[in-house]
């Protein structure tokens, strides 16, 4: 164990993955990084790391959606932060349930050193994006000063559009792009395992399904919508024009709408603000834009 040095900590999780369906397709466990022990300045810098604008995405399937002979792919990278490396040096204790000492018998602490970038550290997501955007970059892709997580490498007719939210990688490309297309899997699978998930059907919790014969592309949020209003218990509720009970200048909260007991305190100190108003801005963004 180094003198002076930070010594992080970290956990198992353990999560499931769901396909198009909302069932369980497999249980996940993953080793993170605990980033609440890391010290600013020390243990990393900066943090921000941005995903593609929805409205990027929405033009993605337009175009998509304009020519038949157009495609676009979905391609999933496994592991995707621990690909990255990290330019600090960082150290963190071992594993539970794995440590290891030095020599038998000899009770020295052994610490692990970070060479990649895992789940949990503030600054893997970051260090992630710029690890794929070098990459993209030296195949000749140039990304849109309006979406930096948004590629195009286009010669005469021939275009290949790449977008990149996370680990999910979107390529859309004409029939003459596909040599671009090529040219980039070729490069990524070259650093990193990169699953080709074929046309795009499902992905960001929304299905997609294209009818080439009549020219139009189905979007559909419904079981993210439905586990939105199972989770707040609003399922079989009946709906009103407006959530407020009165209308006119008098419905306006005042003092007796507002929490006063200790437990109704803690109840909206706990309620899930954030998550909701993201869960809501998620649908509204991508198939409902009606709800706001």
């Amino acid at each position: 164990m180094p003198k002076g040095k930070n010594i992080l900590r970290g956990k198992f999780v353990f999560d499931d993955k769901r396909g198009v369906d909302g069932k369980i397709v497999k249980f996940k466990a993953r080793f993170v990084a605990m980033g609440f022990t890391e010290q600013k300045g020390v243990d990393y810098s900066e943090t921000f790391a941005g995903v593609m604008i929805t409205k990027s995405f929405r033009i993605m399937l337009v175009i998509y959606n304009s020519d038949p002979n157009f495609e676009m792919e979905h391609w999933d990278v496994k592991m995707a932060f621990t690909q990255a490396p990290v330019e600090e040096e960082l150290f963190m204790y071992q594993p539970e349930g794995f440590e290891k000492e030095r020599v038998k018998h000899e009770k020295i602490k052994m610490v692990c050193k970070i060479k990649k970038s895992l789940y949990g550290l503030k600054q893997s997501a970051r260090n992630w994006q710029l690890f794929l955007s070098d990459i993209i970059s030296t195949v000749f892709f140039s990304n849109f000063l309006s979406d930096r997580c948004v590629f195009l490498k286009k010669q005469n007719e021939a275009f290949c559009i790449v977008a990149t939210h996370v680990d999910d990688i979107f390529v859309l490309f004409n029939p003459q792009g596909k040599k671009f297309r090529d040219e980039l899997f070729f490069s990524l699978t070259s650093k990193f395992e990169l699953q080709n998930l074929g046309e795009i059907s499902f992905a960001l919790q929304t299905k997609f399904f294209r009818d080439k014969q009549k020219g139009f592309l189905t979007i559909s949020q419904e079981h993210c919508t439905l586990n939105f209003l199972e989770r707040r218990g609003f399922l079989g509720q009946k709906g009103v024009d407006t959530p407020a009970v009165e209308t006119g200048p008098d419905s306006s909260m005042d003092q007796d709408d507002l929490p006063k007991t200790p437990q109704e305190i803690l109840e909206v100190k706990n309620f899930s603000f954030q998550e909701d108003i993201g869960s809501l801005w998620w649908l509204a963004q991508i198939s409902r834009p009606d709800i706001f």
